[in-house]
């Protein structure tokens, strides 16, 4: 039995390790000023698919392309970014009339990046802090406690079990009537499949990731954001046939909002 793919188990992950990873990536990132199309490559740090980096910037593109169809951004508004790594959505943001837009991020080196990309622009703020942390990260830098626009992409994943509880209060705790969250997320696609301490020839690192059933989602949806209190606008596969290149996950989204 290979105990670094898990398939159908409830198994914890490091979450020591992931930020270690992430930390990794972005810390090599900072320190590559040969590579010419180092500003290419910001994305591909979060986004992956390191032996195709052009795949990367695709999905990049179709996802953005696919907001702008789906969610309708009402002027001074303000969002907050849930595991923002490097500011890709706020570079999709930066050109929309927003009041502000938070991110935040569990990795010191991706935070550092995209606050050192977003500095001369007042209306993005990047802190530090796991979504676990998020009560603590909103008081202690004296940001909004409610916001219009949550973008949750990539972060489930990346949280084990115990921890899910305290991560959707944290998130209904942000929400004002009426808000809108995009949530996207890795999931298995035919059952529950985990990678743990997985040596990634792509990445030339351990990786460590949770890919939830879609039943799996629909039951915390049931449990910590009911139909009774939000509506869920929509949901798909995110990736077209030839942006695919897994067998075992893909990626998903919901469009959810807050009633009123």
């Amino acid at each position: 039995m290979d105990e670094t793919r898990i398939k159908g188990q409830e198994v914890d992950i490091s979450s020591d390790s992931v930020k270690s990873f992430f930390d990794k990536r972005g810390h090599r990132y900072s320190q590559d000023d040969s590579n010419p199309e180092k500003s290419k490559d910001r994305y591909v740090l979060i986004l992956f698919q390191d032996d195709n980096p052009e795949l990367a910037l695709e999905r990049d593109r179709y996802e953005k392309a696919l907001i702008d169809k789906l969610v309708e951004f009402k002027p001074g508004t303000d969002i907050l970014d849930i595991g923002c790594g490097v500011g890709r959505w706020a570079d999709y943001f930066r050109n929309k009339d927003i009041r502000q837009c938070i991110g935040v991020d569990f990795s010191d080196e991706l935070i550092k990046i995209a606050k050192d990309l977003f500095k001369e622009d007042s209306r993005f703020c990047f802190s530090q802090g796991a979504f676990q942390e998020l009560p603590d990260v909103i008081a202690r830098n004296k940001y909004p406690s409610k916001y219009d626009y949550i973008f949750i992409n990539g972060v489930f994943m990346y949280i084990n079990d115990a921890d899910l509880e305290i991560c959707f209060k944290n998130l209904v705790d942000v929400l004002k009537a009426g808000s809108t969250i995009y949530l996207k997320d890795s999931v298995g696609i035919q059952s529950r499949f985990t990678l743990k301490d997985f040596e990634s020839k792509e990445l030339k690192s351990e990786y460590n990731a949770i890919y939830r059933s879609l039943d799996e989602w629909r039951k915390l949806f049931d449990k910590y954001l009911p139909e009774s209190e939000y509506s869920v606008i929509q949901s798909d596969v995110l990736f077209k046939d030839e942006m695919k290149n897994r067998k075992e996950t893909t990626d998903y989204y919901w469009i959810i909002r807050k009633n009123n």
